[in-house]
């Protein structure tokens, strides 16, 4: 019952981490690091976060630096299966840049993506700790490509962007209760696969797939 307050909570937190390193140059392994030693990352963070624009941000780590903690604990492992990824040797070199010399490809541009009628192929096993890795790529494509879309007259892309998820309740468990309800109106097709009603519940909680309108096969 108390899920979706920590959900909250560890999102806040883990925002704050980021944009932190964004600021610094940082790598992942940081974000990692500082969010398993809070109060021995707290100095390093309020220099980084100094100069954000976005000041919520800094009382945002501060808090958490600052927290009792079994509070700050129940945060941690909030926060700590959505950087399991970490320790995929494969899955953190997708993740470089290219001119790091560590990296597997150019920098990924979506807009790039849509121009050139491109596809992006996922392909991953049913894995707890890069699941989460795979549902942020998956999230960034979409977010990229609504934004592009507000832009465009009528509110729509052109080319249009298919999302085809198999296995999206256990690869990349994306929130597709959320995006069925107005992607088509920006211009985004959405097809998912499950391998049950079950991993359509697991993945969406029942009200999730009340609200999705998604129908998984017999």
């Amino acid at each position: 019952g108390d899920r979706s307050y920590w959900d909250g909570q560890g999102r806040r937190i883990l925002a704050a981490h980021l944009h932190a390193a964004a600021l610094g140059g940082k790598t992942m392994h940081d974000v990692l690091g500082w969010i398993a030693d809070p109060e021995g990352a707290g100095r390093e963070l309020r220099q980084l976060l100094r100069d954000s624009p976005q000041p919520a941000f800094a009382k945002d780590a501060h808090h958490f630096s600052t927290m009792n903690d079994r509070t700050r604990s129940s945060i941690s492992s909030t926060i700590m299966p959505a950087l399991g990824w970490l320790s995929s040797p494969d899955a953190v070199a997708a993740t470089q840049p290219a001119d790091t010399g560590a990296g597997t490809g150019r920098a990924f541009d979506v807009a790039d993506l849509l121009r050139s009628r491109g596809t992006v192929y996922l392909l991953g096993r049913n894995e707890a700790h890069t699941a989460p890795l795979m549902a942020a790529l998956v999230g960034y494509i979409a977010r990229e490509a609504r934004r592009i879309a507000s832009a465009q007259p009528g509110g729509r892309i052109d080319p249009a962007l298919g999302l085809y998820l198999d296995e999206a309740g256990r690869a990349a468990p994306v929130p597709l209760d959320d995006w069925t309800g107005d992607a088509g109106g920006s211009g985004i097709t959405i097809v998912s696969a499950f391998q049950s009603r079950a991993d359509l519940v697991d993945g969406g909680g029942r009200p999730g797939r009340r609200r999705s309108s998604t129908t998984p096969a017999r």
